[in-house]
């Protein structure tokens, strides 16, 4: 694995514990609510995109985004890669810059400025950094959600590396990568969140402009579907109740859902119980079938012919998985291997912080003991078979960018992902 990714380099080492005080303090969350206000006046609508991007791809002349250039930005954010939690973790980040490389090649060429496919390049892996500071159930509470925390973070942490037109291209689509439509808040005050602009458009050479935020988008839902977003939303869910007792239901209805740890004995029921909180099965069948209905969620997925061909691919993978449980006898044996297992999967596909991981194992072991015999074989046979299926999904990663921009790092980030540590 490349340094920048394992060794944490920054001046003051209380600057993350810092920033989430900051993130989480009235004074904060305003500031970084004013922020965010900045940018949507400055390129949230068509005319100062277009003209920021200009701006912006003059500088692209003299000072190009190169691996180098990917590789400071890793060193400068592996503190807070190091501390995003459980769900939204190191292995969740990792992947999302392959993802956001495939779809950066995959359109680039189509694109009227470089500009607007980096910073959709950039803004793709580091859409959920503001995890790494504030708590990601949130968002219907606090002014300032995890996106527009991120979109801050990315600013205050690359201000003095990035061209500052750039920059803003960034921030502003990490901040606006969710697909949330307006939110009422209650803190630091009742106020309201409008949703963001999000116009892509074709220029008169027929090239497209304003991209990056949809390369953020389907770089987010890449993960956001398939095999891993299943062990993610089980072990987000259980940190949820470790912090907050509390998570949020984006697709159906925009609200909280209380948790606790009798409600999670849910998240493992191996069928569709349609209970106030979804088994996870349920959370990605959601994510899954809305891919394939009209909604500003996959409205401009026509532009991505690759984000849909690697989107079937792990839907099939779903798929395969669902007739694994279904299909299996219940006859397979528990043990404390089998358990240990499943843990190394779990963990492998999260490489979130030790400590926190651990601690959400715990209550995980919980849940399992409190399985019937008959749902262990199942998810024991499941798990086997998530086992199975992310090494073909790292062999995919492997296949798809091979001969691409970037490829040296991405095939170091693979191997990360590869390790078992």
């Amino acid at each position: 694995m490349v340094e920048t990714l394992n060794q944490p380099q920054i001046d003051n080492p209380a600057t993350v514990l810092e920033y989430r005080h900051f993130s989480e303090s009235p004074e904060g969350q305003q500031k970084i609510i004013n922020f965010v206000d900045g940018l949507r006046k400055e390129v949230g609508d068509k005319d100062s995109w277009q003209k920021t991007c200009q701006k912006a791809d003059e500088i692209l002349l003299s000072e190009p985004v190169n691996e180098s250039v990917i590789k400071n930005i890793f060193t400068k954010f592996q503190p807070y890669i190091d501390n995003m939690p459980p769900g939204h973790d190191p292995g969740h980040l990792y992947r999302d810059f392959l993802n956001s490389v495939i779809l950066f090649n995959s359109i680039k060429d189509n694109c009227a400025y470089q500009s607007d496919a980096y910073a959709g390049l950039i803004s793709g892996f580091l859409h959920d950094i503001g995890t790494s500071i504030t708590f990601r159930y949130k968002d219907f509470e606090n002014g300032a959600g995890h996106a527009e925390v991120g979109s801050y973070l990315c600013h205050e942490v690359l201000q003095e590396s990035i061209d500052p037109n750039l920059l803003k291209l960034i921030c502003y689509s990490v901040a606006a990568h969710t697909h949330l439509d307006t939110v009422k808040y209650t803190f630091p005050k009742d106020g309201t969140r409008k949703s963001y602009w999000d116009e892509t458009w074709t220029t008169s050479d027929q090239k497209l402009c304003g991209i990056a935020l949809q390369i953020c988008r389907r770089s987010d839902r890449l993960e956001a579907n398939g095999n891993p977003f299943l062990l993610r939303g089980i072990i987000s869910q259980i940190d949820a109740v470790l912090v907050t007792g509390e998570i949020e239901d984006h697709l159906s209805s925009n609200k909280i859902i209380k948790i606790n740890t009798d409600t999670l004995d849910a998240i493992l029921d191996p069928t569709m119980h349609h209970k106030p909180v979804p088994t996870a099965l349920e959370s990605v069948q959601k994510f899954a079938d809305s891919n394939f209905t009209k909604n500003k969620y996959s409205e401009k997925d026509y532009l991505f012919p690759k984000f849909k061909e690697f989107l079937k691919f792990k839907l099939d993978q779903f798929e395969t998985l669902k007739e694994v449980i279904v299909s299996d006898d219940g006859k397979l044996p528990d043990s404390l291997e089998t358990l240990d297992s499943i843990h190394k999967i779990n963990y492998k596909i999260s490489k979130a912080e030790p400590k926190r991981f651990e601690a959400a194992w715990t209550n995980f072991k919980i849940i399992w003991q409190k399985l019937s015999s008959e749902n262990k074989s199942k998810w024991i046979a499941g798990f086997k078979n998530i086992d199975q299926s992310y090494t073909e999904l790292l062999k995919h990663y492997r296949q798809e960018t091979a001969n691409i921009d970037f490829a040296n790092l991405t095939s170091q980030v693979i191997s990360k992902l590869e390790s078992d540590k």
